[in-house]
């Protein structure tokens, strides 16, 4: 179901909740609010994490939030970062200009700021 600007500006204060939760799902402390992505050529509703050991990042879930980081995945990202730097600041260059990208940063500071 499409979301026409309009409508998204109606639901704004829905969207601006602050899920609690801990391990095990129970509700706890501030862990995440609503935020957006980019997937593909649509924006899709991610949760960014205000506390935890992935604070700043988007997950799929609140429960995302408080769960380890897997050691590997740390190092294997790092290297694969290393290695191709070059090419990602072009692609990141490049999807920066998009118009879902600008829509979508657009929708984060509505959210975020309330405006």
């Amino acid at each position: 179901m499409k979301q026409t600007f309009l409508e998204f500006l109606t639901n704004l204060d829905t969207m601006c909740e602050v899920v609690y939760c801990d391990e095990n799902g129970e509700i706890l402390n501030e862990v995440s609010v609503i935020a957006f992505k980019r997937k593909g050529l649509f924006t899709k509703r991610y949760y960014r994490c205000t506390s935890g050991s992935k604070k700043g990042r988007l997950v799929a879930t609140p429960n995302g939030c408080v769960k380890a980081k897997s050691a590997e995945r740390v190092r294997h990202g790092k290297k694969v970062m290393r290695k191709y730097k070059n090419i990602l600041s072009q692609k990141s260059k490049y999807s920066k200009r998009s118009s879902v990208t600008k829509s979508v940063t657009r929708r984060n500071k509505l959210v975020t700021h309330g405006k």
